[in-house]
């Protein structure tokens, strides 16, 4: 109907002027139902993955297709972190924890505090984090999220080039336009050179979105951290992201043993670590090594 092409094309406007109201009608005509599944997709997803491609409909077409594939086979929706919760809580220290200025989301991680470093575990961590962002990220343009990682105790150990592969390829792939910026602070030099390296490998837009800062106590590369920090984030977040980063940096022997983020929101309480220390009724592999 008339009203219907309008109301597409006027969605359309702000993913690209080079796509005209025919080709993005022919696109989401074709991928509005996902073949081989009872799934619909939304008007503002094509338009995403559109604009992901500055307009271009063969490469929009051939990611969008890529990405269903691969929604069909892994239902990335049903996906909860295996190790984390089978295992041990303090397996991975990554969590969407607030918001910048514009009101997208931020996604906090420290290498230090994660005990796990598996290849396909952390990827499937990744992949939890950003399926249970997707309904709570607000309308366009601010649809995104900043992603804070804290390099404070990297190490060679953490250099696996499968996993950063394979993460920023889901960024580019299968969550296009959703990244706005990834923060690494105080990275060391050590990971300059692993970082052109698998660079290649992954979407040229989402690596260009790629920041490196200092940390809060002035060791790493890159710009000053209140200079980007402040740009991105208010006084009262920013004073949370260096309480948190110096905490993990001055007691890290100890907070390293007890502290969890999954441990934290299951007892509904953002402050308390080590809850399983408490929790005697629950045995586990995770306890287990707390009472030793």
């Amino acid at each position: 109907p008339p009203r219907l092409c309008s109301r597409l094309y006027a969605l359309n406007k702000d993913a690209s002027p080079i796509v005209s109201n025919h080709f993005f009608l022919a696109l989401y005509d074709q991928y509005w139902r996902v073949p081989g599944s009872s799934l619909s997709l939304a008007v503002d997803t094509v338009r995403r993955f559109l604009r992901a491609d500055r307009g271009n409909i063969s490469k929009a077409k051939k990611r969008l297709e890529e990405t269903l594939k691969w929604r069909i086979d892994v239902q990335p929706q049903t996906k909860m972190c295996s190790t984390c919760l089978n295992e041990d809580l303090r397996s991975h220290y990554m969590q969407h924890v607030g918001w910048d200025k514009r009101g997208r989301a931020l996604v906090y991680s420290d290498i230090g505090m994660a005990r796990d470093k598996g290849h396909k575990s952390n990827v499937e961590h990744c992949i939890q984090v950003l399926e249970l962002m997707e309904p709570i990220l607000p309308p366009f343009p601010n649809d995104q999220y900043i992603w804070v990682v804290d390099f404070h105790k990297f190490s060679i150990s953490d250099m696996n080039p499968k996993m950063a592969i394979a993460c920023l390829k889901l960024f580019g792939r299968s969550y296009p336009e959703r990244l706005g910026q990834m923060i690494l602070v105080g990275a060391p030099r050590i990971f300059n050179g692993f970082f052109r390296a698998v660079s290649p490998f992954a979407d040229p837009v989402t690596v260009k979105k790629v920041r490196f800062i200092k940390g809060p106590d002035g060791k790493g590369g890159g710009k000053k951290f209140d200079l980007v920090v402040n740009e991105f984030f208010d006084a009262e977040t920013k004073a949370w992201l260096v309480a948190e980063m110096m905490e993990n940096r001055l007691r890290w022997k100890d907070l390293a043993r007890r502290k969890s983020w999954l441990a934290a929101l299951i007892t509904a309480d953002g402050t308390r670590h080590g809850w399983w220390e408490q929790n005697t009724k629950r045995k586990s592999k995770f306890n287990s090594e707390a009472e030793e």
